[in-house]
């Protein structure tokens, strides 16, 4: 008998050990399986693409402290739709008492352990007492040209002069002033509308007066979209989106309570923000990964009875498979303290891995048996024939993985770890157990009385495709060679054209109500939610930073503590000019009547001014105001009236002879309006110093921290992020003026890069290693290095593949590298080790004897990978894709291209391929 190595040798005492004493070997692997699992206890779940983000990124760690100290950036957004309603003043009517329903709703004893407060309006009361002092000088210049004096038509005239010096030809100062000049206008529609009815001779009341002098002044409580017909409210919850066990009770319960809410109304709700995404992305990958784990499992014991034609697959081959992912989950829990969404896929994928090495163990034992040897016989001989194989094939797939190691993102070091601590379980797993399994079938089946014969007459594996194969290659390995070397130079063609999916949205389940309404709010309310944020702990430097990154073409707005930071010498300034303000009003007086020929010269030019502001508008780009004017003058986008408005109906009264009562009733509205607006502009004139504590709530909450040391810059982008080039354009701007932003966005390049970066690395150093094992294993470089081939081969058909298609990378399925440098060179490894076993000319035989044992495993391993593909979620299912496209193309080349190669270099040319001391 041929001299066995010391691998061997420990592989050969096991089998006969084991065989004799199945049942001391089960006890003993349960002893080991009940201390492993115990470090199960110490690993949490976490699901979403934040908790995989980039540890030592800095952009990440001031977005985590900025989730943790300010609440309101784990704002839940509820946006209420009444678009199905045709009446834009009816819509907007039942959306606001929505609003308004719901903020009731959230108030309940139901929600206290979810909702800490809502902002559905927005607390004017502090604005009506301290606008003016909150306003800039050149503001407050504007301010007092426009109401010097509060009588109608010298009112309408100063506005007039206002938009004429302030927008006339100027897009770029009427686009920076966008989000108050909507709010403006529309009260100014209003204002229109109660003028029309004073000149008809009806009484205005003092509560439409006023609320019609609230929405010019101070915009509207209420968050609008574009056209009036959606709404949106944010509640405020307890929790944010690293409080794990409250994040999907919490999320569902405030969905349901706006779906609810909005239904008993006639409208729809759906909610949105980073913490509804996140609570997305936890369902859908559990969802996922649970139904990928159920499909990967019945998919490869299936495929195991049907080959082996013996019902007791799923107890021999299935019992270890089970057992080695429960050693190696709880194995990763004495190493690390959470399994992520990438981790926990490789988990399922480890399904289909670990089974590899059960088949082989079940092929050799089934050949020996078919052989005609005994069944013990049988056992040590499959152990001691293809333990060598796994065994190299287990180290080199395990050592590509423990390479990442030494990555830098948090998430591939954790995948280095599992995925290197997985393999090498079920390895160990697979090689305690399948002896004794064997052995207690083999007890059982003799106990029924089953002959040797029977035991065997059904289990015969056919190898005829293999053997075909063999022969194929045998008779024209020059041929196969060359075709494969043209289909790689081919595919290597396209790898310059392979990108990277920097979308994370993208990646996120198909059709996710939270992701759409995330692409609505851009949309429809001139608003984009993944704005990116800077946060300081000066409010000099929030100042400063602040008005720089407002004369960013990119950015639409900057949301911070700026407005309301009031220096000492600006205090002194603006109480003086506000006190001069509030002294020529006091030099004023309401006129007795209304030049009526005067207010239609005025409100002619007036609608001239605001189709001028909608065409510049237009140009800009400015769709929510461009609507709000359409509005107001008739005329729609392509220009056209389209429908009667407050100045058609002015027109036409003015331009007729008045009635007494009509007469009247315009004069007694100009007194009404005169000392509303004169009441308002002093209520807004307090001089008294603004303190940071003095703010409303929902104001501190988004722009202060927890412990009132750091503060919040906000900036709002002119439209989504994530689309097209604006993405560059808008990053690129922001780091002009600072290096300190953060946001999603931002994070989600991080990740991406230095996923990239990592993979870079540790690919270099997995080959290397990888490469020295196979010295160790062979003793023989030229053999090592033409096993390396069939992996570089299938690195450069793969990408050139993604290239071709379109199939992009992402940090899920960037895992394919080290997943195809360490399994990728398996089948070849196995190949040569039976290769140098039968010795030269025996490649047919080689290939009939280990080929449809290397089909069994690709196709198990691709199952594993496969069971991805129908995930809802996007990125799981491109890793599917990646992995099974990255399995078939290495199997193809180790079975067909690595045993040409072995023929030609070998057979024909002579090279040595022996073990150096056999030379």
């Amino acid at each position: 008998m041929k001299q066995l190595n010391l691998r061997e040798k420990i592989l050969s005492r096991w089998a006969r050990w084991s065989v004799k004493n199945w049942g001391k070997a089960l006890l003993i692997v349960l002893g080991l399986t009940i201390i492993i699992a115990y470090g199960m206890t110490r690993l949490r779940m976490e699901m979403t693409f934040y908790s995989i983000l980039p540890d030592k990124s800095n952009q990440v760690r001031d977005l985590q402290r900025i989730v943790e100290e300010f609440p309101a950036v784990s704002g839940i957004l509820v946006v209420v739709d009444g678009r199905s309603i045709l009446d834009p003043a009816e819509a907007e009517r039942i959306v606001k008492n929505t609003i308004d329903s719901l903020i009731e709703e959230y108030s309940g004893e139901k929600y206290e352990p979810y909702v800490s407060g809502t902002t559905g309006r927005m607390d004017m009361s502090f604005f009506k007492e301290h606008g003016l002092m909150l306003t800039k000088m050149e503001d407050l210049k504007r301010q007092k040209r426009t109401y010097r004096n509060l009588n109608l038509v010298p009112l309408i005239r100063h506005i007039n002069d206002d938009f004429e010096a302030e927008y006339s030809g100027n897009s770029d100062k009427l686009a920076e002033d966008e989000t108050q000049a909507v709010g403006l206008f529309r009260g100014l529609d209003q204002l229109l509308q109660l003028i029309n009815e004073a000149t008809q001779g009806r009484k205005i009341s003092d509560e439409d007066l006023h609320a019609a002098l609230d929405a010019y002044m101070l915009g509207d409580e209420y968050i609008m979209s574009n056209d009036n017909k959606m709404g949106l409210m944010v509640v405020q919850p307890t929790f944010t989106i690293n409080d794990l066990a409250l994040l999907r009770a919490g999320v569902n319960t405030v969905e349901s309570g706006a779906k609810h809410i909005a239904s008993q109304h006639g409208v729809t709700a759906g909610i949105t923000g980073f913490t509804v995404i996140g609570r997305d992305e936890m369902v859908s990958s559990e969802k996922g990964l649970a139904g990928s784990s159920i499909i990967a499992f019945v998919l490869i014991l299936g495929l195991l009875i049907f080959v082996f034609r013996m019902f007791s697959v799923p107890f021999i081959a299935g019992i270890p498979l089970l057992t080695g992912i429960l050693w190696a989950v709880g194995l990763s829990g004495y190493f690390l303290d959470r399994l992520n969404i990438m981790t926990a896929m490789y988990i399922v994928a480890l399904l289909g891995l670990g089974i590899d090495y059960a088949i082989h163990l079940l092929s050799g034992y089934i050949q020996e048996r078919d052989d005609g040897r005994d069944f013990e016989t049988s056992v040590e001989n499959s152990l001691i024939k293809s333990g060598s194989g796994i065994l190299t094939g287990a180290l080199t797939t395990s050592a590509a993985f423990f390479t990442l190691t030494i990555a830098k993102t948090g998430i591939m070091r954790e995948l280095g770890v599992v995925a290197g601590l997985g393999i090498l379980s079920e390895l160990l797993v697979m090689i305690l157990l399948i002896p004794p399994l064997l052995s207690f079938r083999e007890y059982r089946m003799i106990k029924k009385g089953k002959t040797e014969k029977k035991l065997f007459s059904k289990v015969k594996i056919k190898s005829d495709a293999a053997a075909g194969i063999g022969r194929l290659i045998v008779k024209a390995p020059v041929t196969i060679t060359v075709v494969m070397i043209l289909t790689i130079v081919a595919f290597s063609f396209k790898v310059k054209d392979i990108s990277l999916q920097k979308n994370i949205l993208e990646m996120e389940a198909k059709g996710l109500e939270s992701v759409q309404l995330n692409d609505e709010m851009a949309k429809e309310f001139g608003m984009a939610p993944d704005g990116l944020s800077i946060i300081s702990d000066d409010l000099e430097e929030v100042r400063a930073l602040t008005e720089k990154l407002e004369d960013l073409s990119s950015v639409k707005s900057v949301e911070s503590l700026s407005e309301f930071y009031v220096r000492d010498s600006e205090y002194i300034e603006r109480g003086n000019f506000i006190k001069s303000f509030i002294t020529e009003l006091d030099e004023r007086s309401p006129l007795k009547t209304v030049n009526r020929v005067e207010l239609l010269e005025e409100l002619y030019r007036l609608e001239a001014n605001l189709i001028e502001l909608g065409d510049l508008a237009f140009l800009g780009n400015m769709n929510r105001l461009v609507y709000t004017l359409g509005e107001l003058t008739g005329i729609n986008m392509e220009g056209v009236k389209t429908k009667k408005t407050s100045f058609d109906s002015l027109f036409t009264s003015l331009e007729n002879p008045a009635e007494p009562q009509e007469k009247e009733a315009l004069d007694h509205f100009q007194n009404m309006l005169f000392d509303a607006m004169n009441h308002r502009v002093r209520t807004m004139a307090e001089t008294g110093r603004v303190t940071l504590e003095m703010l409303p709530s929902n104001i501190t909450d988004s722009m202060i921290s927890e412990d009132g040391s750091s503060y919040l810059i906000t900036i709002n982008p002119t439209q989504s992020p994530w689309e097209g080039d604006f993405r560059d354009i808008y990053t690129a701007q922001i780091e002009s003026v600072t290096d300190k932003a953060t946001g999603t966005i931002l994070a989600g390049d991080q990740l991406t890069i230095m996923a990239e970066q990592d993979g870079v690395r540790a690919a270099i150093l997995a080959l290397i290693v990888i490469f020295i094992i196979m010295v160790i294993d062979f003793r023989n470089i030229k053999l090592a290095l033409l096993t390396m081939l069939p992996l570089m081969a299938s690195f450069l058909t793969l990408f050139g593949f993604m290239g071709l298609t379109n199939i992009k990378f992402d940090f899920l399925n960037i895992i394919v590298v080290p997943l195809l440098i360490g399994i990728g060179i398996d089948d070849a490894v196995h190949i040569n080790h039976r290769y140098l076993k039968e010795g030269k000319g025996k490649m047919e035989l080689v290939i009939a004897r280990t080929g449809t044992a290397l089909l069994l495993t690709t196709l198990t391993t691709i199952f594993g990978f496969a069971s991805f593909i129908p995930s809802v979620m996007r990125a799981m299912k491109s890793t599917g894709i990646v992995l099974t496209l990255a399995m078939t193309i290495a199997f193809l080349y180790s079975v067909l291209l690595h045993p040409a190669i072995l023929i030609i270099v070998h057979e024909k040319w002579g090279w040595n391929l022996a073990p150096w001391r056999k030379k």
